[in-house]
């Protein structure tokens, strides 16, 4: 008795030295969220070996890291688009599925299928509650005519709360007819597990992370309306690898695999991830809001800070440095902006309306 009484004492101490990652939805991607992602170089996406290494106490080297380009994702809230949108994406009675939480703009990519037409104006939807993070549905215009597309089978890319050894199975479904042309649809299925649970190095810093390995089987529907046909593809299996910490609100790297070979990557830059905070009693104030010609701008930097304005298509439109207390908004449209304040070991962003 002695014995066993020792021993599980011995076990019970481990239990409480170490806690076993856990991710949920308030460690992700909210309304008002910006994030500054850079695209990795053919050079850098030949090297495979993060992918090779998965099982606890895992060690993911990407120090490096080469990088082509740089773009930023501005997550936008729902209550800032159109009535249209409101009515699909932003109702929970009618649809509950494809209730959203935030959407992100997004270029033609998001039919990625080969369509003769002009696209623009696209934006992609996704939920984040308790249960996962969910891809909604999509809208766009065609040739000038607006689009809206609900899932039909809301794919689950996340399940929360998220820990090393989960596995998980989602759906995705939706058919998009355009007038005079035709149509296009995508089936996909996603079998997801948690395959790795340890430390991943940036040039941006160490970070404690779960990875995701995610296999996609997908395929894609066209129909044309003057051939009086179309036809179902299926594509090559595709594999999706995330890197994900509960310090950042976003994977921090993202890998897509098919036939062996890395079509894409991108990683979030730390000094770019603003997320949502509470600025009470923080010396940080922008006011006032809504505003119509001038903002006054309140921080607690000792040294002038940087401003930058984004639209809700996360456009940058206004950087400037702070030079005083008041910044003149004459020349901006009316509508919903972020705006982003940034000193030296701080950044604040907060969502401003500016009137006519």
């Amino acid at each position: 008795m002695k014995i066993i009484f020792t021993t599980s004492l011995f076990i019970g101490f481990l239990g409480t030295i170490y806690a076993q990652l856990i991710i949920d939805g308030s460690n992700f991607t909210q309304a008002g969220t910006v994030l500054n992602y850079e695209t990795a170089s053919p050079a850098w996406t030949a090297n495979q070996n993060l992918i090779a290494t998965s099982g606890g106490a895992a060690l993911w080297n990407a120090e490096d890291w080469v990088s082509i380009t740089e773009n930023t994702e501005t997550y936008i809230p729902i209550s800032g688009l159109s009535s249209i949108i409101q009515i699909f994406f932003n109702n929970n009675f009618l649809y509950p599925a494809t209730f959203s939480t935030h959407a992100i703009a997004v270029g033609a990519e998001i039919v990625d299928l080969p369509l003769p037409v002009e696209i623009s104006d696209g934006y992609a939807y996704f939920r984040n509650d308790e249960t996962g993070y969910y891809n909604t549905g999509s809208s766009f215009a065609v040739q000038g005519f607006p689009l809206v597309t609900q899932n039909e089978l809301v794919e689950r890319i996340f399940k929360f709360p998220m820990q090393f050894g989960d596995t998980d199975t989602s759906a995705l479904a939706f058919l998009t007819s355009i007038p005079t042309l035709g149509a296009f649809g995508q089936n996909a299925t996603r079998f997801s597990e948690v395959d790795g649970e340890g430390v991943l190095t940036t040039p941006y810093g160490s970070y404690d992370v779960l990875r995701v390995r995610a296999e996609r089987y997908i395929t894609d529907t066209v129909f044309i309306e003057q051939l009086g046909g179309g036809q179902s593809v299926n594509r090559p299996l595709q594999i999706d690898y995330a890197w994900i910490s509960p310090e950042m609100q976003a994977p921090i790297l993202e890998m897509s695999v098919v036939e062996n070979l890395v079509i894409s990557a991108r990683m979030l830059k730390e000094d770019g991830t603003v997320g949502i905070k509470e600025y009470k009693n923080s010396g940080f104030a922008i006011y006032p809001n809504p505003v119509k010609d001038y903002i006054h701008v309140e921080t607690p930097f000792p040294e002038r800070a940087q401003i930058t304005l984004y639209d809700m298509q996360g456009r940058m439109v206004l950087e400037t440095k702070l030079q005083s207390e008041t910044i003149s908004l004459k020349k901006m449209n009316p509508g919903i902006y972020l705006v982003k304040i940034s000193g030296i070991h701080e950044t604040f962003v907060e969502k401003l309306i500016i009137t006519e």
